[in-house]
């Protein structure tokens, strides 16, 4: 495994591609946010949202600082096998990495979080 520890400033937001069957309350699921704060963020007046629509995905860090490893991704990774790799849920894997760009190319480099 290709490991390297960094520090980093989580930012508050990050940027996601709505996809064909994302509903608000799933995508607040993954992140691990409130539907009612997409929506404030994204000053949207109803739930409906669009394939391809970008919305901003609130960030709560309790001291705005988290330390990662860095991971390049292997042949044959999955989401799955990473997370338990790591011992962490794919959906820290999500929050700390933009999804919307992830493909599981080999080398591409994840930001795993250390707890």
């Amino acid at each position: 495994m290709n490991r390297d520890v960094f520090h980093y400033r989580a930012q508050n937001n990050q940027d996601y591609i709505i996809k064909r069957g994302d509903t608000l309350a799933k995508i607040a699921h993954i992140f691990g946010v409130e539907s009612k704060d997409l929506m404030g963020k994204n000053e949207l007046a109803s739930l409906t949202i669009y394939p391809n629509q970008m919305i901003v995905i609130p960030r709560k860090l309790e001291n705005g600082t988290v330390y990662f490893e860095q991971y390049a991704i292997q042949y044959n990774d999955t989401i799955d096998s990473i997370s338990r790799s790591f011992s962490i849920s794919q959906v820290e894997l999500m929050k700390y990495n933009d999804f919307s760009k992830l493909r599981l190319k080999e080398n591409q480099v994840l930001r795993i979080p250390i707890n």
